[in-house]
C-alpha cells in the first residue's frame, strides 16, 4: 500500500507503523512527499524495482527487522543500486541491529527527535543528491552539526540551539563541564554563520595574565615598550570574524573590564597608539565555572556576563545522557580503524552508568586505551574500571 503526502520531492518509508509515517510526513511537510511503503506485504525486490524506476529516496524503519540477520538481508537486497537510504530507530529498535547498521556505515537517525533536527538530516543527506548544488545555509549547518557525537534528546536540542543561533549575530555563552565539547561546538557555529569566511580566533582566557593582556588582545607598535614590534592583537586578527573566550570564568576582573570597553563601543588601541581601531567582531566564550556564583561574589563582572550571554547554550554531561556514551566510544574505536573489540553486558553496563568525569575527552582516552590492549578481544567490566580507577578524577 502506497499512501502520499504533497507534492514536493519524493521519498519512500519502508515502516509498517502509522506513527512512524505521522511523524515522518508532519516533520518534512513542504519539503519532501513521504510515500509510505507497507513492509508486510512487498518484499525489498519489489522495493528496489520501484525506487529504482521513480528515482526516490527511501527511510527504512529499522524495527522492522528482529535480528543483524534481517537487516544484513535487506541491505543485501537494495545492494548494487545507487539509492540513498536513511535508517531510522525508534527506542524500541533492538540493539543488536542498532550495531550492525552503524558497522555497515549505513545513515541512522534516531528518533522521535527534534522536527528542525530531522529536517536538516534529511537535508543534508539528500538535497544536493538531488540537484548537484553544494550545500550553504541550514544544511551544511546540519551537516557539521552531525559531527557532534551523539542521539539523545538531549544533543539534539543543543544542536537545534547552536544551528538556530547560527543565523544570528548575537553573543554565545557555552556552558557546560570540562570536555563536553563547548570548544567544538563554538568553532561549529562559526563555521556555519554568515562570519565563516573570515577567522575564528580561541583565546584561552587563562593566559591572559594581568600585564600582558592588552597588548595580546589589542597588539602593540613598535618601541610601545623595551622589545616591542608592532603586531596585531587577537581582535585585529578576528575582525569580521569571530573571537571566541574559552573559560572566560578565568579571566582576571582587570581583564573584564577592558575586554567590556571593546565589547560596548567596538573601539580599541593597540599597546602604545593613540589611533583608534575599530573592530567588528562576533563574541563567543565558554565556561565550566558557575558564573551566577561568580556574579554574587564579585568575581564576574555582571555588565560584562550581560554582554556576552544574548543566548546561551548549556551541554549537559554524559551522566546525564547516558545514550550517547557507547555511540561516543565506538565512534572513536573505529576513527581507529579497530571494529573487533566486543563488550560483555556487564561493560554495557558499566560504560553507560560510570561518572565519566572528564566527559567526552575521558572516553576518548578510554578508546585509545582499548585499542592498545584489546583489539580482537571481548572488554569485560573489570577490564574498564581498572582504567578508570587509575585515570578519571572527579
Amino acid at each position: 500500500m502506497l499512501v502520499s503526502g504533497n507534492e514536493s520531492s519524493r521519498v519512500l518509508l519502508v515502516s509498517n507503523r502509522n506513527d512512524i509515517f505521522h511523524f515522518c510526513r508532519n516533520a518534512l511537510e513542504g519539503l519532501y512527499s513521504v510515500e509510505f511503503f507497507s513492509f508486510r506485504k512487498q518484499q525489498p525486490a519489489l522495493l528496489l524495482s520501484f525506487a529504482a524506476a521513480a528515482g526516490t529516496h527511501f527511510i527504512v524503519d529499522s524495527s522492522l527487522f528482529f535480528s543483524e540477520e534481517d537487516a544484513a538481508r535487506f541491505i543485501a537486497a537494495i545492494s548494487g543500486v545507487e539509492l540513498n537510504a536513511l535508517f531510522l530507530c525508534p527506542h524500541e529498535v533492538k540493539k543488536n541491529v542498532v550495531e550492525f547498521l552503524r558497522h555497515t556505515k549505513a545513515s541512522l537517525v534516531h528518533i522521535p527527535c527534534e522536527k528542525d533536527f530531522f529536517r536538516g538530516i534529511m537535508k543534508s543527506k539528500f538535497y544536493f543528491a538531488d540537484d548537484g548544488a553544494a550545500f550553504h545555509g541550514e544544511n551544511e549547518s546540519f551537516l557539521k552539526l552531525h559531527k557532534f557525537i551523539g542521539h539523545s534528546s538531549a544533543i539534539q536540542k543543543v544542536k537545534s540551539e547552536v544551528a538556530a543561533a547560527a543565523g544570528s549575530d548575537c553573543s554565545v555563552l557555552f556552558e557546560g563541564e570540562t570536555g563536553t565539547g563547548k570548544s567544538f561546538l563554538a568553532r561549529i557555529l562559526h563555521e556555519v554563520s554568515n562570519r565563516a569566511a573570515k577567522q575564528f580566533v580561541q583565546v584561552n582566557s587563562a593566559d591572559l595574565k594581568e600585564t600582558l593582556a592588552v597588548s595580546n588582545l589589542y597588539g602593540t607598535i613598535n618601541g610601545a615598550f623595551t622589545g616591542a614590534v608592532s603586531r596585531p592583537g587577537h581582535f585585529s586578527v578576528a575582525n569580521g570574524g569571530a573571537i571566541f573566550f574559552d573559560e572566560i570564568g578565568t579571566m582576571h576582573i582587570s581583564v573584564q573590564e577592558s575586554l567590556l570597553t571593546v565589547l560596548d563601543s567596538g573601539i580599541f588601541y593597540k599597546v602604545g597608539s593613540v589611533v583608534e581601531q575599530k573592530v567588528d567582531v562576533r563574541f563567543l566564550s565558554a565556561t565550566n565555572a558557575d558564573l551566577q556564583e561568580m556574579l554574587f561574589r564579585g568575581a564576574f563582572r555582571r555588565d560584562l556576563y550581560n554582554r556576552i550571554s544574548d543566548c546561551v547554550i548549556r551541554i549537559p554531561a554524559l551522566r546525564e545522557r547516558p545514550e550517547d556514551i557507547l555511540e561516543i566510544l565506538e565512534h572513536f574505536l573505529r576513527a581507529s580503524n579497530c571494529r573487533d573489540i566486543t563488550f560483555s553486558a556487564s561493560a554495557v553496563d558499566f560504560l553507560m552508568n560510570f561518572y565519566w568525569p572528564g566527559n567526552t575527552r575521558d572516553v576518548i582516552r578510554c578508546s585509545k586505551y582499548l585499542v592498545s590492549r584489546y583489539a580482537g578481544k571481548k572488554v569485560c567490566a573489570e577490564d574498564i574500571a581498572s582504567w578508570t580507577e587509575k585515570h578519571c578524577f572527579v
